[in-house]
């Protein structure tokens, strides 16, 4: 199978934080199991390749986590091909269902990928400057702190020579909300409660309906982090 074209693909959802502590994401998950907790590290500033936690519906119907990669590797991967992470960050949309490589993915393996924010750069007379997004609403009971995004992803498990598995996740993207617009044409598809619902729900919810319930939620806040941010190696506290 061929992998979408690069004009396909619109990267914009490269870069997020989730610094959440595992306790924490158990807490806000509502999932009952957690498969690879022990691989979970909080970060602010995970990029592709590196793994993050993932809602998605169990064989018994009930939420489940797993720790997975961001950047999806399609299960017809070769078992020897240098694997890229940063090719399917990102998923448009509008195209999902015409594109086979994800389209096989929207019927059973529809997921949700929890972050405390993402990053998006805007060109300014001294250079790119990186701004991060969160939520602009309290977490209820906690005055002040922001609740975690629930983004649209597909997941997919690809086995390598020795029969490992590995999971991974590709972000679902939309075109931006209007008072965004002077950042970047497009932004990651940010679910409310019901929406993220019927999304996880590949048992009740045909790919059809819930593309039409993945339109992306805007009430977030932004603000500038330090330009450091914009290196991938960096792991500094600065958003």
């Amino acid at each position: 199978m061929r992998l979408p074209s690069p004009a396909s693909l619109a990267v914009m959802c490269g870069r997020t934080r989730m610094a959440r502590s595992p306790a924490e994401v158990e807490r806000l998950a509502g999932a009952y199991r957690w498969t690879g907790r022990e691989r979970y590290r909080p970060t602010s500033n995970l990029c592709p390749g590196r793994q993050s936690p993932v809602v998605h519906r169990g064989p018994g119907g009930a939420n489940e986590l797993t720790t997975m990669h961001f950047g999806l590797i399609p299960s017809f991967t070769a078992k020897d091909e240098k694997l890229d992470f940063w090719r399917l960050a990102n998923a448009r949309s509008e195209s999902v269902a015409q594109l086979p490589t994800f389209s096989r993915c929207l019927a059973r393996r529809r997921c949700c990928v929890l972050i405390d924010g993402f990053y998006e750069w805007h060109a300014e007379h001294m250079g790119k400057q990186p701004f991060y997004q969160s939520s602009n609403e309290p977490e209820e009971g906690k005055e002040g702190e922001p609740p975690l995004l629930w983004l649209a992803g597909l997941y997919d498990t690809w086995v390598d020579a020795e029969g490992k598995e590995l999971q991974s996740y590709t972000l679902l993207t939309a075109d931006i909300a209007p008072q965004l617009g002077w950042l970047h044409t497009r932004m990651p598809v940010i679910l409310g409660p019901a929406a993220a619902e019927r999304w996880l729900d590949v048992v009740g919810t045909a790919p059809e309906a819930a593309l039409c319930s993945a339109n992306p939620t805007c009430n977030l806040r932004w603000h500038k982090v330090h330009p450091r941010m914009s290196k991938a190696q960096y792991a500094g506290d600065d958003a």
